[in-house]
C-alpha cells in the first residue's frame, strides 16, 4: 500500500498507523501510536481535522467522506474515511499525497 493510513478514534487518538503515515509525519510508529492525531496537523488544518472526526462519529457508517488538509510538515494530502471500524468508536483514514500527484503532472 502506498498511502498513509491510520486509525483514529473519534475523539482523535491514533490507535494505529502503517509505516507510510510514519514516514509522512517523519516519527517513528512508536512516537505516533498513542497520540493525538492534532499532533500530526498543521495548525491551521486543526480545527478542520476536528471537524471531520466528529462528523465521523455522527455519520451513518460507511457514509463516507473526504478533506484536503496539510500536515505539520506542510506537505498536502487528502484524507478519506475508510469503514467504520467494528469497534464503533474509531475510523480507519487513508491519506493520498496531492504533493507527489500535483509535481507529476507539472
Amino acid at each position: 500500500m502506498k498511502e498513509a493510513a491510520f486509525t483514529v478514534t473519534f475523539d482523535g487518538k491514533i490507535l494505529f498507523c502503517n509505516a507510510q503515515f510514519g514516514q509522512l509525519v517523519k516519527r517513528p510508529l512508536e512516537l505516533v501510536v498513542g497520540h493525538p492525531l492534532h499532533e500530526f496537523v498543521s495548525e491551521s488544518s486543526r480545527a478542520a481535522a476536528a471537524s471531520l472526526l466528529i462528523a465521523a462519529s455522527s455519520s451513518p457508517s460507511g457514509s463516507g467522506w473526504s478533506s484536503e488538509t496539510s500536515t505539520a510538515r506542510r506537505s498536502r494530502h487528502t484524507f478519506r474515511e475508510c469503514p467504520e471500524q467494528p469497534d464503533g468508536l474509531s475510523i480507519c483514514v487513508v491519506a493520498s499525497d496531492l504533493t507527489e500527484l500535483e509535481n507529476s503532472t507539472n
